[in-house]
């Protein structure tokens, strides 16, 4: 940061890397470590936030950006569909999409701070949107979560309050229940987007705004399974699906997040 203060206008962005591991095997771990795995994830703002001050003492303009570009999980290889054959192939269930619903939620809420935010692989790697070989190909749970998460793309950051209850982690940080992001587009429609992060407890949320009504018709997609170590393999691609539905809600309406859930609202003008 000293060499960058004296050459302004040199470099776009600050890159930050950081991944999520070694809380049990990718597809048999058990509640504590689903834990672990969320709690390690739920880092990523502390770091967000630490980084940006350090820069910010340097560049307090913050001309310079600050750049996650390799971010998610990192389990151990060989338990993609290649069993090993392509390099840090993994498989990914459902526990691996609410890490990413997760850190999607860190980076709305933080996009002041953070200007560029990109899981690093897209197919047959860490913490992929899909997996491929042959003639076969899946999506895995990650792919939904970026699919649900596209509609707040163009719009503004919508500030969250909320009084979730706080989630007791072994040998970890503590967690949040439930995570949340919201934005606002140019046409008026409200995008919310939550991770329950409760291993076996759905969660009732009520939503109310200040200074704007919520209400309206609103399309709801929910990504989810009966185990959280549920994944979409060749010989089962859809074993996780999201679903969706359309609801009316009104100011103060309850939206319902099955447990070990991500679930997005889009709210309609």
């Amino acid at each position: 940061m000293e060499e960058i203060k004296y050459n302004p206008g040199s470099f776009y962005g600050f890159s930050l890397h950081y991944y999520c591991g070694a809380a049990g095997h990718p597809l048999s771990f058990d509640e504590d470590e689903y834990y672990q795995m969320l709690s390690q994830a739920n880092r990523m703002e502390e770091l967000i936030l630490n980084h940006r001050a350090v820069m910010d003492y340097y560049d307090p303009k913050r001309s310079l950006g600050l750049i996650v570009d390799e971010w998610g999980c990192w389990h151990q290889g060989g338990t993609g569909p290649s069993s090993g054959y392509n390099l840090f192939e993994q498989q990914s269930t459902v526990r691996d999409a609410l890490v990413a619903g997760l850190t999607l939620n860190i980076f709305n809420n933080n996009c002041d701070a953070v200007v560029m935010a990109n899981a690093a692989q897209l197919c047959n790697n860490l913490h992929s949107l899909y997996l491929a070989g042959g003639d076969n190909f899946v999506e895995t749970p990650n792919y939904f979560v970026f699919d649900m998460y596209k509609t707040h793309q163009g719009g503004k950051q919508i500030k969250i309050a909320d009084d979730f209850e706080t989630l007791k982690v072994k040998d970890r940080a503590d967690i949040k229940s439930v995570s949340a992001s919201a934005s606002i587009n140019n046409d008026g429609d409200i995008t919310v987007t939550f991770v329950n992060m409760d291993y076996k407890r759905e969660k009732e949320v009520k939503l109310s705004a200040f200074g704007k009504s919520i209400g309206g018709a609103a399309e709801i997609t929910v990504l989810t399974a009966d185990d959280a170590r549920a994944y979409n393999s060749f010989e089962n691609p859809k074993a996780v699906q999201p679903s969706a539905y359309s609801a009316n809600i009104g100011e103060g309406g309850v939206i319902t997040l099955p447990k070990s859930s991500v679930v997005s609202v889009v709210i309609k003008k």
